[in-house]
Protein backbone atom coordinates (compact mmCIF):
# COMPACT_ATOMS: atom_id res chain seq x y z
CA UNK A 1 0.00 0.00 0.00
CA UNK A 2 1.21 3.29 -0.82
CA UNK A 3 1.55 6.10 1.85
CA UNK A 4 -0.49 9.38 1.51
CA UNK A 5 1.96 12.18 0.45
CA UNK A 6 0.66 14.01 2.90
CA UNK A 7 1.20 11.39 5.63
CA UNK A 8 3.46 12.29 8.62
CA UNK A 9 6.92 11.07 8.49
CA UNK A 10 6.79 9.16 11.40
CA UNK A 11 3.18 8.14 12.08
CA UNK A 12 2.03 6.71 15.31
CA UNK A 13 1.77 2.80 14.94
CA UNK A 14 5.27 3.37 12.67
CA UNK A 15 8.11 1.69 14.54
CA UNK A 16 8.59 0.64 17.79
CA UNK A 17 6.90 1.40 20.99
CA UNK A 18 10.18 2.52 22.67
CA UNK A 19 10.72 5.36 20.04
CA UNK A 20 7.31 6.25 19.93
CA UNK A 21 6.44 7.00 23.64
CA UNK A 22 8.64 10.06 23.88
CA UNK A 23 6.66 11.65 20.70
CA UNK A 24 3.51 10.30 22.91
CA UNK A 25 4.29 12.35 25.76
CA UNK A 26 5.59 15.65 24.12
CA UNK A 27 1.81 15.65 22.38
CA UNK A 28 -0.08 14.81 25.61
CA UNK A 29 2.03 17.61 27.13
CA UNK A 30 0.91 19.78 23.65
CA UNK A 31 -2.66 18.73 24.52
CA UNK A 32 -2.03 20.04 28.60
CA UNK A 33 -0.99 23.31 27.68
CA UNK A 34 -3.62 24.02 24.98
CA UNK A 35 -6.25 23.49 28.00
CA UNK A 36 -3.88 25.66 30.08
CA UNK A 37 -3.82 28.92 27.24
CA UNK A 38 -7.98 28.12 26.27
CA UNK A 39 -8.44 28.62 30.63
CA UNK A 40 -6.26 31.53 30.42
CA UNK A 41 -7.85 33.18 27.74
CA UNK A 42 -11.13 32.60 29.23
CA UNK A 43 -10.29 34.68 31.90
CA UNK A 44 -8.82 37.18 30.07
CA UNK A 45 -12.44 37.60 28.51
CA UNK A 46 -14.01 37.39 31.88
CA UNK A 47 -11.75 39.89 33.24
CA UNK A 48 -12.24 42.39 30.12
CA UNK A 49 -15.92 42.17 30.96
CA UNK A 50 -15.50 42.83 35.12
CA UNK A 51 -13.33 46.17 33.56
CA UNK A 52 -16.25 47.13 31.43
CA UNK A 53 -18.49 47.07 34.12
CA UNK A 54 -16.64 48.71 36.29
CA UNK A 55 -16.30 51.86 33.94
CA UNK A 56 -20.11 51.77 32.71
CA UNK A 57 -20.63 51.56 36.83
CA UNK A 58 -18.58 55.06 37.44
CA UNK A 59 -20.21 56.12 34.43
CA UNK A 60 -23.65 55.67 36.10
CA UNK A 61 -22.66 57.28 39.17
CA UNK A 62 -20.97 60.33 38.12
CA UNK A 63 -22.42 60.81 34.53
CA UNK A 64 -20.26 59.99 31.20
CA UNK A 65 -16.52 60.69 31.09
CA UNK A 66 -16.57 61.35 26.73
CA UNK A 67 -14.69 59.48 25.24
CA UNK A 68 -11.26 56.95 26.14
CA UNK A 69 -9.87 56.49 29.26
CA UNK A 70 -6.33 58.53 29.59
CA UNK A 71 -4.66 58.35 32.72
CA UNK A 72 -2.08 61.10 32.26
CA UNK A 73 -5.37 63.62 31.71
CA UNK A 74 -6.15 65.24 35.13
CA UNK A 75 -9.79 64.56 34.71
CA UNK A 76 -9.66 60.74 34.40
CA UNK A 77 -7.46 59.59 37.95
CA UNK A 78 -10.84 59.47 39.75
CA UNK A 79 -12.52 56.60 37.14
CA UNK A 80 -8.77 55.54 36.48
CA UNK A 81 -8.70 54.90 40.54
CA UNK A 82 -11.92 53.82 40.53
CA UNK A 83 -11.65 50.92 37.73
CA UNK A 84 -7.26 49.83 38.52
CA UNK A 85 -8.01 46.74 40.87
CA UNK A 86 -9.98 45.39 37.59
CA UNK A 87 -7.13 47.06 35.28
CA UNK A 88 -4.88 45.30 37.07
CA UNK A 89 -6.18 41.98 37.58
CA UNK A 90 -6.88 42.03 33.44
CA UNK A 91 -3.39 43.14 32.83
CA UNK A 92 -1.93 40.12 34.55
CA UNK A 93 -4.09 37.88 33.02
CA UNK A 94 -3.37 38.79 29.63
CA UNK A 95 0.36 38.60 30.37
CA UNK A 96 -0.38 34.64 31.48
CA UNK A 97 -1.73 34.15 28.00
CA UNK A 98 1.47 35.50 26.49
CA UNK A 99 3.34 33.16 28.43
CA UNK A 100 0.73 30.16 28.47
CA UNK A 101 1.01 30.87 24.14
CA UNK A 102 4.74 30.86 24.36
CA UNK A 103 4.94 27.46 26.42
CA UNK A 104 2.14 26.37 24.08
CA UNK A 105 4.67 27.07 21.22
CA UNK A 106 7.46 25.88 22.51
CA UNK A 107 5.78 22.34 23.48
CA UNK A 108 4.76 22.26 19.63
CA UNK A 109 8.00 22.81 18.35
CA UNK A 110 9.58 20.12 21.08
CA UNK A 111 7.12 17.66 20.19
CA UNK A 112 7.76 18.03 16.19
CA UNK A 113 11.39 17.68 17.13
CA UNK A 114 10.48 14.33 18.84
CA UNK A 115 8.05 13.21 16.16
CA UNK A 116 11.19 13.95 13.24
CA UNK A 117 13.88 11.85 15.36
CA UNK A 118 11.65 8.80 16.67
CA UNK A 119 11.28 8.02 13.07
Amino acid sequence: MKPLSNASPSPVGAGTLHAQIPQLVALVDVGGLALELWRTELAVTELHRIYIRKIQEYEERYGDIGGRINPRNHEHVAIVSYTMDARLALTAAKRKVYAARRRLRNACAKAARKGATSA
